[in-house]
């Protein structure tokens, strides 16, 4: 059996001080989750644990450049949105 998770419910959970995400980030998140299940057509869990283990926000590129030393060179995937940056950690 699964529930079809809509962006409401998935910032509700994503978007608190124990999974790590603002409002905004949580819904740039929902965007990006979004767009990989229709490209891929694979259907993800919402599994918080999971999520927040591989996807971190910031809040510019200065930080991520600070905690992920020439993450251009490594390949690093990241998306910047008004208010911050979503970086997939297990790019790096």
């Amino acid at each position: 059996m699964k529930e079809t998770i809509d962006e409401y419910r998935f910032c509700n959970v994503m978007a608190t001080p124990y999974n790590g995400f603002t409002l905004g980030g949580a819904r740039k998140l929902f965007d990006i989750l979004s767009d990989y299940e229709e490209e891929t057509g694979v259907e993800l869990e919402l599994d918080p644990v999971a999520i927040r283990c591989q996807f971190t926000e910031y809040a510019n590129m200065e930080d991520v450049a600070n905690d992920f030393p020439e993450f251009e060179e490594h390949g690093l995937c990241f998306w910047e949105y008004d208010g911050g940056v979503i970086v997939d950690v297990e790019s790096y």
